[in-house]
């Protein structure tokens, strides 16, 4: 169930010199359904989950040196199947040879890393979430129940009700922290448990709905936010709330002010005693003490999650990837990605930034439902904005992975305006490789005749030496004369 395509004068890359040109595309395998998640390579295998529209989706292991497919595991099974399944996969977990992953309706699976073969399976009820692996237990949200799973065998080992879980899900210092969103204000907050019992350790009731929640050190941070009416127009107010985790009781909160976007939950990123959140079209550095804000930085689009990494904070923002200085939230630089000026859209976006190596790595994407899937992957001076190479793809570009200086990237190809129909998607593996540009004939004139006056140069110098020495050597006294 792949093939290759044929690069085409699409699937070109070029770089900001004359002097250099890039070869990028290593391979790419192209699946009958949207890809949803990023690649996650671990030991020269590459896994993805997809999803169909009825819905049902799989989980593929590729090669990632090839780009063969190695097995791929079908989230639909008929009732004669053990179990009969029918959902969408979360993104896998891949550790110590094994895959994980859930399935919406209600299910963890395990499998063999190499093979794909069923290891055990776990089904519970309602809807579930992405389990999350530590040490030897698999933790997991099903409907109104957070379970905690015997990694080898998927066997429960406990399991605690709480209502109106939303699957957000941390795990770390022995506890398990979900959140709750429910229709009243009594029902919205964070709930911690004891990751060896499920006993429920405490639990902070909020007004607001609360998204994803952030553990560092003996903090939680979380971003929640609430809906105002403004003459028709839907508008949020947010909030960053930093809990003490060990007791849930409210150090402080921050509010980051009314703003308008597509999605209201936020993600903080806490990191050398600062909480860095993108907030509508802000970006607010906190102080992680006690919430007073060290700067705010505006965007010209809605700011996603930052990525930390010192001295520079990263964020996208609408079509652009933002490049601001921790201490001052002044910006270093910003790159904004564009497609083909033929079909640009208004709200052309940037995938979520990834940086190593000095490098930032970032796709643009599009509409999902349009006649023109090509987008561009990027590769950035992570210090200076500078454009390095582009290459463009069929799909949008917004999952990436960079792996021993591969660029992976998860595209789901626009579609042609059914809503309906998910569309196609593809693995794309770019490697760029640098290669010396072919000379031009005029410029081989030149350098014959520089290599010519060169050499002539060195003949006359030794002519000259030869000649001066044979000068200052004794004179030969003339023969006897008869």
């Amino acid at each position: 169930m792949h093939s290759y395509r044929v690069p085409t004068s699409r699937g070109s890359a070029s770089s900001n010199t004359n002097s250099t040109t890039y070869t990028v595309q290593l391979w790419n395998f192209s699946v009958a359904e949207s890809l949803i998640g990023s690649p996650i390579v671990v030991d020269g295998y590459i896994y993805v989950n997809s999803r169909f529209d009825n819905p049902r989706g799989s989980i593929y292991c590729l090669n990632a040196s090839t780009g063969t497919e190695v097995w791929n595991y079908t989230t639909y099974k008929t009732s004669g199947d053990s179990p009969p399944i029918n959902g969408i996969p979360f993104s896998p977990i891949v550790v110590d040879s094994k895959v994980y992953f859930g399935v919406n309706f209600g299910y963890v699976f395990c499998l063999d890393a190499y093979t794909g073969a069923q290891i055990w399976n776990f089904t519970g009820e309602g809807y579930s979430s992405s389990p999350v692996l530590i040490d030897s237990y698999v933790y997991a949200c099903f409907g109104n129940n957070v379970y905690a799973l015997n990694a080898s065998t998927g066997a429960r080992i406990w399991n605690q009700t709480i209502s109106d879980l939303t699957g957000y899900l941390v795990v770390t210092g022995g506890y398990v922290y979900v959140t709750r969103r429910g229709d009243d204000d009594s029902s919205n907050g964070v709930v911690c448990l004891d990751a060896s019992t499920g006993v429920k350790k405490w639990e902070y009731i909020t007004s607001e709905y609360v998204g994803s929640i952030v553990v560092s050190g003996c903090q939680v941070y979380i971003g929640s936010y609430h809906v105002n009416a403004n003459d028709g127009n839907i508008a949020f107010t947010g909030n960053v709330y930093c809990l003490d985790a060990y007791t849930g009781i409210k150090k402080w909160n921050y509010t980051t002010g009314s703003y308008q976007g597509n999605s209201p939950i936020f993600t903080p990123t806490a990191a050398d005693n600062i909480v860095y959140v993108g907030a509508g079209n802000n970006v607010y550095a906190l102080n992680a003490s006690n919430g007073t804000k060290i700067w705010n930085f505006t965007t010209d689009g809605n700011a996603d999650s930052p990525l930390f990494l010192t001295p520079y904070l990263y964020v996208s923002s609408g079509a652009s990837v933002y490049c601001l200085d921790v201490s001052t939230g002044a910006r270093i630089w910003n790159y904004t990605t564009e497609i083909s000026t033929a079909h640009r859209w208004a709200w052309l976006s940037a995938s979520s930034p990834v940086v190593t190596d000095g490098q930032v790595f970032v796709g643009s994407v599009g509409p999902q439902y349009s006649t023109y899937p090509y987008h561009n992957v990027y590769a950035l001076n992570a210090s200076t904005g500078e454009q390095i190479w582009n290459y463009t793809i069929e799909g949008n570009a917004g999952s990436l992975t960079v792996a021993d200086g591969v660029v992976y990237v998860g595209a789901s190809f626009a579609t042609s305006g059914n809503r309906d129909n998910e569309g196609n998607g593809a693995v794309y593996a770019l490697k760029p490789t640098a290669v010396t540009a072919s000379l031009q004939p005029s410029t081989i004139i030149v350098i014959a005749v520089v290599v010519v006056v060169m050499i002539l140069a060195v003949v006359f110098i030794v002519y000259r030496i030869k000649r001066k020495g044979a000068k200052s050597s004794p004179l030969t006294p003339p023969p006897p004369q008869p």
